[in-house]
């Protein structure tokens, strides 16, 4: 009886907590993450109901399941057409903010250790890591946020998330193959390095199939969502058990079931993958509950050593000058003429960073990395900063863009009054006669200025015909 209660009120205080947060952003454009985070922070270290040590053992198994979410969440997005579409001004922004990214946090986090501000058993391998982990913003938080403001910007970052999301799984997933325990040789490691990708892109490929066939059985497009959801999680768990990468099994299987229907037009399975825009079922919910359980998650495991949170402060600082650049050069070589300066503003603050980074950083538990928690702590701080500093920007964006769109109505009226052509062309059109009509001035009208006189008089109205008597 006695652990009943605090999980209960655990689940409780996450469901309000996310039912209200999302009230809140609703009416105030505050992220509701914000709020989850807060209350992990009062679950675990300020009351004390939830240890710290407990909420790591539930780590891994809560990556696995938010990683399965967040990428049949971006499935459609995956898909051939889309890519296509979109990658032209998404794919160099996601270059390069990826790029820069992980490359800037990697050695920042490097240099730290060599300086002496970081554990003496945090070193690059962990700051590879941390760089694998951190280097893709996250459209979950960003895009609700930018959709009712910035719509164009929104979309962009949406798909330029979506690239960054694959590459990090990619190179998080490479790295932690190479950082394996087991290998104690460069030999080894490479080996484990191949037999790990090609495993989970074997998994991956193979799953896709049999799940078509089962689509196909099953003949009930409201329920492919939440079974497909359920496909993935046994994906990553076949993957994980045999030594191989669950996240590449995963990322693979969901690329390959988007781009079905574009390989096999014809094939009659491949008609039967599509789901409608808004599917009946339990996927909200599960997508909703999971996201507010990671957020909770977040807010529980913050806290000592605090070196290691002085560096995440620096790492959220360091977010941005990569940010920017991707915007400036990126925007350069798409030459998207519908974003304007509000759209770049709004981009070049989007580094909040999400579910992705959170769950990256836990998959080295499931391998037995040394200190895994090294990676985590820092990922999970950057998350709760990064998320801060992204919501109080775009707040001062907002509100310069407000005053911006009502500078813009009022301005041409401010012209009219003050630009000397504007005022010469005004009296040449007062000064101008008005042309005669035979029509009388009505009697509700005033008295005639100088301006409204007409040049010569206005010829007499002319009596009606009248009538011949017979």
């Amino acid at each position: 009886m006695t652990f009943l209660f605090p999980i209960l009120l655990a689940i409780a205080a996450v469901l309000l907590f996310g039912v209200l947060g999302d009230v809140v952003f609703q009416r105030t454009g505050i992220s509701s993450t914000l709020w989850l985070i807060v209350c992990g922070l009062l679950l675990g270290p300020v009351l004390g109901l939830f240890p710290r040590e407990q909420a790591w053992e539930l780590g891994p198994v809560l990556a696995a399941t938010a990683l399965c979410v967040l990428l049949d969440e971006i499935r459609d997005c995956l898909s051939w057409s889309t890519l296509r579409r979109d990658l032209a001004l998404a794919g160099p922004r996601a270059a390069i903010s990826f790029g820069v990214s992980a490359l800037s946090v990697t050695l920042v986090a490097g240099l730290a250790h060599e300086a002496g501000l970081a554990p003496e058993a945090f070193g690059w391998k962990h700051a590879l890591l941390l760089g694998a982990v951190l280097a893709a913003p996250c459209a979950w938080i960003i895009t609700p946020i930018l959709q009712p403001i910035a719509p164009s910007a929104a979309r962009i970052i949406h798909q330029e998330s979506v690239l960054g999301a694959s590459a990090a799984i990619l190179w998080c997933s490479i790295l932690i193959a190479l950082f394996d325990p087991r290998a104690e040789t460069a030999l080894e490691a490479s080996i484990q390095l191949a037999r790990s990708l090609l495993l989970g892109v074997g998994i991956g490929a193979l799953a896709t199939a049999l799940w078509v066939g089962f689509l196909f059985l099953l003949r009930s497009p409201a329920h492919h969502r939440l079974s497909t959801l359920a496909m993935s999680l046994i994906v990553f768990a076949t993957a994980t058990q045999i030594g191989s990468s669950g996240a590449i099994a995963v990322l693979v299987f969901t690329l390959t079931l988007a781009n079905v229907k574009a390989v096999f037009p014809r094939l009659p399975w491949a008609r039967m993958l599509e789901v409608p825009e808004n599917p009946p079922g339990r996927q909200p919910l599960i997508s909703f509950f999971v996201a507010s359980m990671f957020f909770v998650f977040t807010g529980l495991v913050l806290g000592p050593p605090w070196d290691l949170m002085v560096l995440s402060l620096l790492l959220c600082v360091i977010l941005f000058p990569p940010r920017i650049l991707a915007v400036l050069v990126g925007g350069h070589f798409a030459r998207d003429s519908a974003s304007g300066p509000s759209d770049r503003a709004f981009a070049s603050v989007a580094i909040a960073r999400g579910i992705l980074a959170g769950a990256l950083s836990l998959l080295p538990f499931l391998v037995s990395m040394e200190h895994s928690e090294y990676v985590s702590i820092p990922a999970f701080t950057v998350m709760a900063g990064s998320i801060t500093i992204f919501t109080a920007a775009f707040a001062i964006l907002s509100i310069r863009e407000n005053k911006r769109v009502i500078n813009s109505i009022a301005q041409p009226h401010v012209q009219i009054l003050h630009d000397k052509q504007s005022q010469q062309a005004f009296r040449s059109a007062s000064e101008e006669p008005i042309p005669p009509t035979t029509r009388s001035p009505s009697r509700d009208q005033g008295p005639r200025t100088s301006i409204d006189k007409p040049t010569r008089p206005l010829p007499p109205p002319v009596p009606p015909p009248r009538r011949h008597e017979k």
